[in-house]
C-alpha cells in the first residue's frame, strides 16, 4: 500500500479534514500563564523536512522526521546544548519516532520498516523481521535496553497492527493479541508490566509483562499518541474532525471534557513534575493543569505539531506540514523555556 495512503489512514482517511497550516483561531487562552504556556519559534519552515518526534537526555536532544513521504528524505537532528548538527541517516526513510535510554543508546523507527540505533558514535540500520517488510513503524518505547517495543502497520490493505520486540540481540514479531485490523501509532509504558499501544479507529492494546490484550475501546476515532506519568496516570489523544483526550487512572479510561472545540490532537506529554501538554493540527497547544485546559492563543505557528517533550528545564514541540505535503515538506520547532540556538549549519 503506498505510504501516502497510510498517512491518510493515520488521521481518519480524509486528509482534507486534517490539513496542517491555515485554519481558524482557537478558543481564548486562560489569562493565567503557567509552565508550557509561552512558546517561541526556534525553526520555522525548516528545509530539512517535517519534524515528527524528539527525545531528550541530559543536554542532548534528538529530533527525527523527513522531507519525503515516499522512500527517502529521512532526517535526524542533534542538539548538544549549544549547537545543532545534522546526523547521517543510514536508512533512506522518513522517521516517525525516537526514544532512548541515554546519549549512547537511542532508537528511531520509520517507514519501510526502518529501525535505527545510535550507540554514541554512529547510527546503524537494524534488520526488521522479514515478515514485516515494508511495514510503517510509527512508535518506539522501551522498558530497558533489552526490552524495546516498536509498533506500526503492515503493508496491507486494510493495514494490520504490527508489534516488534527487541530482546537485546534481535527484533522479533510479537502477537498483538487482537484480530482487529488497523495500524498502531504509538507505544508507551510505565514499566515492563504496564505498556499501552494506540492506533487507528481507537485501537487500544495493553501489555502486562506476559501478553498483549485488547481492552474495550474508549473511542471509535483515532488514538494517535499515548504517554503517562505512572501506571495509574496515562494519557491518550487523537480525534478526527475535533480533538479528544483520555486519561487512565489505573482502573479505566475516561474522556477529558472541554476538547470539543480543539482540532485533532497529535501528541501528548505528561510531565511527572508539571502539566500535561497536548499538541495538534493548526499549531494547537494546550496544557492541562489545575483541573482545567489552558490554551496557547494565538499559536506561534499554524503548521501541525506532532510531538512535545521536556528538554533542559522546559519543553520543545515539533512538527511541520506533513499532512499537506504538496508544497514540499518543511519543519517547525517551538521552545518553552530558555532559548535554543536557531542556527543549523
Amino acid at each position: 500500500m503506498p505510504y501516502t495512503h497510510f498517512v491518510q489512514r493515520i488521521l481518519g482517511f480524509a486528509l482534507f479534514f486534517l490539513a496542517c497550516g491555515g485554519g481558524e483561531s482557537h478558543p481564548d487562552a486562560a489569562p493565567d500563564a503557567g509552565p508550557g504556556e509561552h512558546w517561541d519559534l526556534v525553526f520555522d519552515r525548516l528545509a530539512d523536512g517535517a519534524l515528527t518526534c524528539g527525545f531528550a537526555t541530559g543536554s542532548h536532544l534528538f529530533l527525527t522526521g523527513g522531507k519525503d513521504l515516499g522512500m527517502g528524505g529521512g532526517t535526524i537532528l542533534h542538539y548538544d546544548g549549544s549547537a545543532w548538527t545534522r546526523m547521517p541517516n543510514p536508512a533512506p526513510a522518513l522517521l516517525w519516532w525516537v526514544f532512548g535510554f541515554g546519549p549512547s543508546d537511542v532508537w528511531a523507527v520509520g517507514q519501510n520498516a526502518a529501525i535505527l540505533h545510535w550507540d554514541g558514535s554512529a547510527w546503524t540500520a537494524m534488520p526488521a523481521p522479514s515478515s514485516v517488510a515494508g511495514a510503517s513503524l510509527a512508535g518506539v518505547w522501551g522498558a530497558a535496553p533489552n526490552e524495546v517495543w516498536a509498533v506500526g502497520a503492515a503493508a496491507s490493505a486494510p493495514p494490520a497492527p504490527v508489534i516488534l520486540r527487541w530482546d537485546g540481540t534481535q527484533w522479533m514479531v510479537a502477537n498483538p493479541g487482537t484480530s482487529d485490523r488497523g495500524g498502531l501509532f504509538k507505544v508507551w509504558g510505565a514499566d515492563r508490566t504496564h505498556v499501552w499501544a494506540v492506533g487507528m479507529g481507537g485501537l487500544l492494546l495493553a501489555y502486562d509483562g506476559a501478553q498483549w490484550t485488547q481492552p474495550p475501546r474508549v473511542s471509535a476515532s483515532q488514538l494517535v499518541t499515548v504517554h503517562g506519568r505512572s501506571a495509574t496516570d496515562v494519557w491518550a489523544v487523537g480525534g478526527m474532525g475535533n480533538g479528544s483526550a483520555f486519561r487512565f487512572d489505573g482502573q479505566s479510561w475516561q474522556p477529558l471534557d472541554g476538547t470539543g472545540a480543539f482540532p485533532p490532537l497529535l501528541g501528548v506529554f505528561a510531565d511527572p513534575g508539571g502539566p500535561v501538554i497536548v499538541v495538534g493540527q493548526q499549531g494547537f497547544l494546550a496544557t492541562w493543569s489545575r483541573a482545567r485546559w489552558h490554551l496557547v492563543d494565538p499559536p506561534p505557528t499554524l503548521d501541525c505539531l506532532h510531538n512535545v517533550t521536556a528538554y533542559a528545564g522546559g519543553y520543545v514541540a515539533m512538527g511541520g506540514n506533513l499532512l499537506s505535503p504538496g508544497v514540499g515538506l518543511h519543519g517547525v520547532l517551538l521552545r518553552s523555556g530558555s532559548p535554543l540556538s536557531s542556527h543549523l549549519p
